[in-house]
């Protein structure tokens, strides 16, 4: 998968801090980069909606990516307006109708690196499965250990070794199909700037995989579900909660991919050998 994805972004990402390293019984001095963090305020039609702990890069495609996510628009043509203060880390959105349901957002003012919009088990239990065009998305070893290998080479992961990764790629990997690599401080950040790109873009997200450096918690699987994503990959652990919404969801859950291990705990149906 060379050259699928894309790069650290915007700028702001990260900033440079002297440090003390200790390496056995040697000590010196030096710069290290580690990775930026900003409070991150979105205005939804007036209001304040939620204020994001991110990673100051691709800030509208977060902001975009956040509001898809979480229910408010399912297209970049429900964009009144949308402007963005860097400066401030704020983000000015019109949308021509709000959901039902946006009253219960307004209260939440700060949403952490590792929390997504919130949610119960009574939201839980709302949550319908894929539809039955998810079955027709399958996925090969050889293109989930690509899609790995792009993940791996996050820049910003790189260079600060302090944040997650999230890939949006197609299932087929051909050619002109746009894949998104974002990162971010935290795991639903990574993915809803990746979410929001293809957004802005005029992308569907139909066919695509979502692949993460972090845990899968049943609120990733809620978010991958709402988005139509049949197949979650991760690096890292699911949890059982995760493990049992994805079954019940129809959603293919792929856990612990280094390499040429991987552990499937359902949907073992849509991975292919070749």
């Amino acid at each position: 998968m060379a050259g699928e994805g894309e790069g650290a972004g915007d700028g702001g990402a990260a900033v440079t801090r002297k440090v003390i390293r200790y390496r056995g019984h040697q000590v010196d001095e030096r710069d290290d980069a580690i990775a930026a963090e900003t409070p991150f305020t979105i205005f939804l039609n007036g209001d304040e909606l939620a204020t994001l702990q991110a990673t100051p890069d691709h800030l509208d495609e977060l902001a975009v990516g956040f509001l898809r996510a979480e229910g408010f628009i399912t297209s970049a043509s429900q964009l009144a307006r949308l402007e963005l203060d860097r400066g401030r880390a704020t983000a000015e959105i019109e949308i021509s109708d709000l959901p039902e349901f946006a009253p219960r957002f307004y209260g939440r003012r700060v949403v952490t690196p590792g929390c997504a919009g919130g949610m119960s088990l009574v939201d839980l239990a709302r949550l319908k499965p894929l539809d039955t065009g998810a079955d027709q998305v399958s996925l090969s070893r050889r293109r989930l250990g690509a899609m790995l290998d792009c993940l791996t080479s996050a820049p910003l992961f790189r260079l600060t070794g302090g944040t997650h990764s999230a890939l949006l790629a197609p299932a087929d990997g051909g050619e002109g199909r746009q894949s998104v690599l974002r990162e971010d401080i935290g795991r639903h950040n990574a993915v809803d700037k990746a979410v929001g790109r293809l957004t802005l873009d005029g992308v569907p997200l139909t066919g695509r995989i979502l692949a993460t450096s972090g845990r899968v918690a049943a609120d990733l699987v809620k978010k991958a579900v709402g988005l139509g994503l049949p197949i979650i990959v991760s690096r890292s652990a699911p949890t059982g909660l995760a493990v049992q919404l994805a079954e019940r969801m129809r959603v293919t859950l792929v856990g612990f991919a280094r390499g040429d291990r991987l552990n499937v705990y359902c949907g073992h149906e849509r991975l292919r050998g070749g």
